[in-house]
């Protein structure tokens, strides 16, 4: 630092290590620019690393290609929100198609079959931590997809929601009379403040269609302060049935490079190998409908009328063998009187035959 010689007279003290008042700010951090592209999302963003105390940045002197194709805008001081591009829009087959950047994507074109679902109608007493689950409070009765069962939550201690929601759905997809039944549900509970449903546990079937519902058959007084379960289906609904089926064109990637509105002709495409063999094998894998869950359910069925061709016979084969066993007593017992007959006569015949001596 170059220090002043000794017997210096010094101002405040910062003047020895020869320091000053003013105040300057390093340039150390070189302004450098970067892009990043996420081939998941097709978007692209530029990342800005600027030093010094300068945060802002603005673009200028932007041709139309740069507005057009990178959603670039030329400020003027006028803006309150930030000018972004728009994601391509239009149909497919006449099917609404959804726009990412300048690919448009052909929908399904039909409405998914939906789950059934309760809400609660009032706020968990988890709104107020710790709540106490115990005795008093740890049951309620519940109707999943028609079948109805005593639920039991595990007593403790719960300060989050989530937490106890996570016992719910335990407590629920444990149950032996509805694992039986092969049903199960997913428990959420809502901690957005913003929301409507603030406070609240929902109840989804993971069941779909007209079938899928849940309902509150019975809850205590203690049970609906402590989870906000009331009677009947709350606010939520019964699952609907699938509506319409999947258009032909599902799945196709259309990129719209720029140009008027308005009709863009047609595609012709031909199914390549990889997608035959992906509908071969569903058609051999699908769970519900495939060939091999066909085959093992009519197995299955076969199976379970030879079981019972198997139980039938060997009721007939027990039935002969004791009408069997019967009639040889019978006959065993008809042989012994006739042995016995025969001794006698024989008896007889030889006493003749004496006397006539």
């Amino acid at each position: 630092m170059g220090l002043p010689v000794a017997d210096t007279a010094y101002n405040a003290g910062y003047d020895a290590f020869g320091m000053n008042t003013d105040i300057t700010f390093g340039s150390d951090i070189t302004a450098a620019v970067r892009y990043e592209y996420d081939s998941s999302t097709d978007k692209g963003q530029l990342f800005f690393n600027i030093g010094g105390h300068d945060n802002t940045v603005a673009f200028a002197s932007l041709n139309a290609a740069a507005i057009s194709w990178l959603g670039m805008h030329e400020p003027d001081g006028t803006e309150d929100d930030v000018v972004t591009g728009l994601d391509v829009a239009g149909t497919i087959n006449g099917v609404d198609a959804k726009g990412s950047g300048q690919y448009l994507t052909a929908l399904d074109g039909n409405v998914a079959a939906s789950n059934g679902f309760y809400v609660s109608n009032q706020q968990s007493a988890i709104l107020t931590p710790p709540l106490t689950i115990d005795a008093t409070n740890d049951t309620f009765t519940i109707e999943l997809d028609g079948f109805e069962a005593v639920i039991t939550v595990e007593q403790g201690v719960y300060v989050t929601g989530a937490a106890l929601a996570e016992k719910v759905q335990t407590a629920i997809n444990d149950n032996a009379a509805i694992d039986a039944e092969d049903l199960s549900v997913k428990v959420d509970y809502t901690d957005d403040v913003a929301s409507s449903a603030f406070g609240t546990i929902g109840i989804i079937s993971t069941s779909t269609g007209t079938g899928s519902s849940v309902l509150m058959k019975d809850v205590s007084n203690e049970a609906s302060t402590a989870y906000g379960f009331v009677v009947g289906q709350g606010e939520g609904e019964v699952g609907k049935n699938k509506d319409g089926n999947v258009d032909d064109a599902s799945g196709i990637r259309v990129k719209v490079t720029g140009g008027a509105l308005g009709d863009r002709g047609s595609v012709t495409y031909i199914s390549g190998i990889a997608d035959q063999l992906k509908d071969l094998l569903q058609e051999f894998l699908d769970p519900k409908n495939g060939i091999l869950a066909t085959k093992f359910s009519t197995l299955d069925t076969q199976n379970d009328s030879l079981a019972e061709d198997r139980e039938s016979f060997d009721a007939r084969v027990a039935a002969t063998e004791a009408r069997l066993k019967a009639q040889f007593l019978y006959n065993d017992a008809i042989i012994s009187t006739l042995k016995v007959t025969e001794n006698f006569l024989t008896q007889q015949f030889e006493a003749m035959a004496n006397a006539n001596k």
